[in-house]
């Protein structure tokens, strides 16, 4: 009954419309539709809501028992590179990105000159030289525009510094989430690298259904064990298939991916999308203390240690979750 709650709630407070006109394909468009999937635009982009077969509910109760696999392509992706990557992109955002090991991944978030919040990112140390950046697609725009204008400040100081900014549209890269307590397994069937080896918050290249140049992150925002994969756009329906050809991966859409956020009903392990904050709103307000751990932003945020409340669910106490 309490699952059935989530979901209608999640239905009634969903952010996509089925309005379509202005609606941009992804690469795996063509496949949700064979597949069945109901499609609507969400954050500019036709993406499924659920798909013909199986419900939102039903959708869900899979991934918590087996694996879903998602298309998040929408989301915007980037890569930073030159020397000086890390300082330039600690000035966008509160983490400590020159304490990440190679290889890990940090949640934090771009935030204002008053520490204000203004978009939830993962950002992964590749190496001293190269960031790979997810953020949300709904404020894609905006924090195009917060790194470019960094960026065009950063060169004019005096650093030598050879800063690469790469946006990657979804026709050149694909992002899926494959999230749930057999998404390793199944991964694992088709990868060449030891996932075993790839801990929480760690990303590594691989060769997955025979594709090369996929990138793999071990994260979400379900709860269960998961991983985003970044393929290339032209290969990722071969992938896909692929990953589909295991019996306990099920595709799932934005329904299930809204109400898989939350645990316990509890607050979501990551920021929806964006929508749930705001330029007014700080880390430590929203329960992103972990998101909170750079100098960056510590002088606007140093009052603001003990806030009075926070906002979420009632009854949710503790840490909001791991991602």
């Amino acid at each position: 009954m309490l699952l059935r709650r989530l979901i209608k709630c999640t239905a009634s407070c969903a952010r996509y419309s089925t309005e379509t006109k202005s609606a941009i394909a992804t690469a795996l468009y063509k496949l949700h539709v064979e597949q069945g999937g109901k499609m609507v635009n969400f954050a500019g982009y036709y993406l499924p809501v659920q798909y013909n077969d199986l419900s939102i509910t039903n959708s869900h109760v899979h991934t918590r028992e087996n694996a879903s696999l998602f298309d998040v392509s929408h989301m915007l992706q980037t890569e930073v590179t030159g020397k000086q990557c890390v300082n330039f992109f600690e000035e966008l955002c509160t983490a400590d990105i020159a304490g990440l090991k190679e290889g890990a991944a940090t949640l934090t978030v771009f935030t204002n000159e008053r520490g204000g919040i203004l978009d939830d990112l993962i950002v992964t140390k590749v190496n001293d030289h190269h960031l790979y950046i997810v953020s949300n697609a709904n404020r894609k725009e905006q924090d195009q525009k917060l790194i470019m204008n960094a960026f065009q400040s950063f060169k004019k100081l005096d650093i030598d510094s050879d800063i690469n900014v790469r946006f990657y549209d979804p026709s050149e890269r694909s992002l899926v989430a494959l999230q749930g307590p057999k998404a390793s397994q199944a991964l694992q069937e088709i990868a060449d690298v030891n996932l075993s080896e790839l801990f929480f918050m760690n990303s590594t290249l691989a060769t997955v259904g025979g594709v090369d140049g996929c990138r793999i992150t071990r994260c979400g925002y379900t709860g269960e064990d998961g991983f985003e994969i970044s393929i290339p756009s032209k290969r990722v329906v071969e992938v896909v298939r692929t990953i589909m050809q295991n019996s306990a991966v099920r595709l799932a859409g934005l329904g299930a991916r809204d109400s898989l956020r939350f645990r316990q009903c509890s607050i979501p392990t990551k920021l929806t999308l964006g929508f749930q904050t705001g330029s007014r709103t700080v880390p430590l307000r929203q329960r992103h203390h972990r998101a909170h751990d750079a100098d960056r932003g510590h002088p606007h945020l140093a009052d603001r240690q003990k806030p009075k409340g926070t906002r979420g669910l009632p009854g949710s106490q503790g840490d909001s979750g791991s991602d």
